[in-house]
């Protein structure tokens, strides 16, 4: 009986050391997950700026298109105007 329950002590000892293992190894895996819990937290702030930065950038490309639209148009018209005061110079020139 004394030695059935040796035996019973035993094991309990070989697994509350077993068991104590497990604990270090557990602990040691939570501190892993928090560390890359904030490093996955600071790459989505990351992305989240850089999409706002890319949205600001596309907002910006859209408006400098624009402004060349504008630009061409002006250019076409004054080059059209300048077309037209040749046209009118050579009239006149005939004219004399």
């Amino acid at each position: 009986m004394k030695e059935t329950l040796k035996k019973i002590l035993d094991k309990l000892d070989n697994m509350d050391n077993r068991l104590g293992q497990v604990e270090t190894k557990t602990s040691s895996i939570e501190g892993q997950l928090e560390e890359n819990s904030k490093i996955l937290r600071a790459l989505e702030h990351k992305t989240d700026v850089h999409k706002a930065e890319m949205d600001n950038l596309i907002h910006n490309v859209a408006e400098l298109q624009g402004g060349m639209e504008d630009i061409k148009s002006k250019l076409d018209l004054i080059d059209e105007i300048a077309t037209r005061n040749k046209l009118d110079i050579i009239n006149l020139r005939k004219i004399k």
